[in-house]
């Protein structure tokens, strides 16, 4: 959870610089992508480049985090100390814009948590019958869509809207960006393309939340429509 909160946009991080953070994505990202490279093609010509490669990112990546440690403590501290985050601590990275959304699912029930940068919000709503069926049938239909929108998929975006945002959060024009944190099936859902809007006559004209929302977490790896 930490590493989905620390690295979306909204946070102030407490008051780090920008640019130290966007390095510091930045090598993680580079990171990754060599250590991809590595695994997909192991024991090739490039192994041994791709190699030095990454231990000279790991090592500027090391060099980076003992400077956050030494000048700006209270960031290294909530990103990586290993003690629980606790409320207040992740109240103080917030802005104003910015909502962090986590869900529990129980057998009968789905708990919704909303923190923003001065109040949390806890709902819990009926489970919906048959969520993983409607789940996968949503996504089903996103990889194969209707050009013109077909009525099915209109009214299971609004069915999964309804049930993992009742309170409507877009209703909060101060909220831009939502980092979402989903449990069990709902990490499977592509939360941009939910829609409130079943009425539009076209996948273009919907309502989804990626219109309304800056939106991290959840599931990333959906086909585009």
């Amino acid at each position: 959870m930490r590493d989905i909160i620390f690295d979306k946009k909204g946070l102030t991080a407490a008051d780090i610089p920008g640019s130290i953070l966007d390095k510091e994505h930045e090598l993680r990202i580079n990171i990754s992508s060599f250590e991809k490279k590595i695994a997909e093609v192991p024991d090739s010509a490039d192994e041994m480049e791709c190699r030095s490669k990454l231990f000279d990112l790991n090592r500027q990546y090391d060099d980076l985090i003992a400077l956050i440690e030494k000048n700006y403590p209270e960031y290294y501290n909530l990103k990586y100390d290993n003690k629980n985050v606790s409320v207040e601590d992740l109240q103080k990275i917030l802005d104003n814009k910015t909502a962090i959304r986590s869900y529990f699912m129980g057998d009968s029930t789905v708990f919704i948590f909303t923190l923003t940068q001065n109040d949390l919000y806890v709902r819990s709503v009926p489970r919906i019958k048959n969520l993983e069926d409607t789940i996968r049938c949503f996504r089903e239909m996103l990889e194969l869509p209707d050009e013109n929108g077909s009525e099915k998929f209109k009214s299971l975006a609004g069915l999964l809207y309804k049930q993992l945002f009742p309170d409507d959060i877009t209703a909060d024009t101060r909220i831009e960006n939502l980092v979402v944190i989903p449990d069990g099936v709902l990490s499977t859902i592509p939360f941009e393309v939910l829609s409130h809007d079943d009425k539009s006559p076209s996948y273009r004209n919907m309502s989804f939340l990626i219109k309304r929302f800056t939106i991290s977490g959840g599931q990333k790896n959906f086909p585009a429509t």
